[in-house]
């Protein structure tokens, strides 16, 4: 009588469980960052996906939905280690140098 109806949203849980799989990598990669102990690396790495992110919530959203929703957070999850990979390999090459 009161059980809930809900079959759509276990589709869209399922394709969020998605963002758990990268984050180990994050993790790993945004330490290295923080043992740098570079401030301006840090907030670079820290404050601009975020803007992406919140940009492009405001730009997709509206166009497709709880789906534009779920492909931004998908998109950012994975991206991010591979951002922090590249910000590490270019402050490594600058300081080689």
């Amino acid at each position: 009588f009161f059980f809930p109806q809900y079959p759509d949203a276990i589709l869209y849980g399922q394709f969020m469980g998605l963002a758990l799989l990268p984050l180990p990598i994050h993790w790993v990669m945004h330490d290295m960052i923080v043992y740098q102990k570079r401030k301006s690396l840090q907030l670079i790495t820290s404050v601009i996906p975020d803007l992406v992110k919140l940009s492009l919530y405001f730009i997709c959203i509206p166009l497709w939905g709880i789906w534009g929703l779920i492909g931004v957070a998908l998109f950012d999850r994975f991206l991010q280690p591979f951002l922090l990979y590249f910000f590490l390999i270019t402050t490594q090459k600058s300081s080689q140098t």
